[in-house]
């Protein structure tokens, strides 16, 4: 027990309780504390670095002229005759932050907020286009026709570009510098020692603190031939040891293993490495014969090509078997995620990908020792955006949550 006494915020997060690193503390907490301080009376800071135009704010609830919303449940809340007025919005996206302003003309905003946690651009930009889709399904229900604006509120560190298609990007620094004459100074320095503490405590894209410096990304290669073949250019290079005509490559495509392996992306070219290598000329390699190889029982086979109009998913069953060495493992997901990202992505309201698979699914003894063992928070788990029909092994990633959250509670009254 230490008889030292600490002040300030910076010594009690070094020295007692941690900092949060969950994003709802960010969204639902700090920054409502910081924007709407003094009864909103200088929201309108906010809403201009959002890019909406100054409106006069009435916070008074006899008078109010706004609306503001944290970790916004939309469907859950289409109850109590508001499910006439708003046509259903489909997924169960929650944006951060929404904000509807009654004025001339009336004003809408979403926000879509990161702090520890690091997504990728492709990522971003799928989860903004879902919530952009779910602004429409309110800007149509409220029935004033509002002017509609999107934003993504980043930390400097994660170094995304300025724009992410056509929605601007704001950074909490920016937030923080333009209210600390006015806001709280205690929620302007929680604020301030989070992104002061960025670089150790966001979530890693790879391994190790060295390991994957060099990367935008980490995906799997079946998700970038799908990517390639989709036209996607979010990146345009890959990784991997030795580069294109090295050995680990070689034995990638020999083997079939490079549809579940994990490859370092990248938007642009990284010159002087000759570890990188265009994503298209990988996938030319993809798409050749590959040479013969010697199989576990000692016979000679040539590993069938990708012909130019078949994707992977498209190839035989014993095309598949051969590559990947099983039937079905690797085929159907759209990704592989640590369990620990897939549970931050879901806390973030990231919902990017909504399915999961483990052998024998949500209630097989598989995934059961995961979640007793704590080998879930490492274990890799495929993902899919969408669901997948009449297989077992794959199950709403929703539910594995609740299945980890019902857990820790059996586990916490024992």
């Amino acid at each position: 027990m230490s008889d030292k006494r600490v002040a300030g915020l910076s010594g009690l997060f070094g020295e007692r309780l941690p900092i949060n690193r969950k994003e709802r503390y960010y969204t639902g907490t700090v920054l409502p504390m910081i924007v709407a301080s003094d009864g909103f009376a200088h929201f309108g800071r906010f809403l201009t670095l959002c890019g909406v135009p100054k409106i006069a704010v009435e916070a008074d609830p006899a008078s109010s002229n706004v609306q503001l919303f944290t970790e916004y449940g939309f469907k859950e809340s289409l109850v109590d005759g508001a499910e006439k007025r708003f046509r259903d919005p489909g997924g169960r996206d929650t944006p951060d932050l929404v904000v509807y302003a009654e004025s001339e003309p009336s004003r809408l905003l979403g926000v879509e907020a990161k702090v520890f946690h690091r997504p990728s651009v492709a990522d971003l930009r799928e989860q903004l286009r879902k919530q952009a889709d779910l602004l429409s399904v309110m800007a149509d229900g409220v029935g004033t026709q509002p002017s509609v604006h999107q934003v993504a509120l980043l930390p400097a560190g994660l170094r995304m570009p300025e724009r992410i298609d056509n929605v601007p990007v704001l950074t909490w620094e920016r937030v923080a510098d333009a209210f600390r004459d006015i806001a709280p100074p205690y929620w302007i320095g929680v604020l301030d020692e989070a992104l002061r503490r960025y670089g150790r405590l966001a979530s890693q894209p790879g391994s190790g603190d060295t390991y994957r410096q060099n990367c935008d990304a980490v995906i799997i290669g079946q998700e970038i031939y799908a990517r390639h073949r989709r036209r996607d250019t979010t990146y345009t290079w890959m990784g991997r040891n030795r580069g294109l005509h090295g050995q680990e490559i070689q034995s990638d495509l020999q083997t079939g293993k490079w549809r579940t392996r994990e490859y370092e992306v990248r938007h642009n070219p990284l010159k002087g490495n000759r570890n990188w290598f265009p994503i298209a000329d990988f996938i030319r390699l993809v798409e050749q014969p590959q040479p013969d190889h010697v199989t576990p029982a000692g016979s000679r086979q040539s590993t069938p090509a990708l012909h130019e109009h078949q994707s992977p998913r498209s190839v035989s069953k014993a095309q598949k078997q051969h590559r990947t060495g099983f039937d079905t493992f690797g085929q159907n997901c759209d990704a592989k995620i640590p369990g620990q990202e897939i549970y931050d992505r879901y806390e973030s309201g990231d919902t990017t990908y909504t399915w999961m698979g483990r052998n024998r699914g949500l209630h097989g003894p598989e995934l059961q020792k995961d979640v007793e063992t704590g080998r879930w928070i490492i274990q890799r788990y495929e993902v899919r955006h969408r669901r997948l029909s009449d297989n077992r092994n794959w199950f709403p990633i929703e539910n594995f949550i609740k299945k980890i959250e019902f857990y820790r509670r059996i586990k916490g009254s024992s």
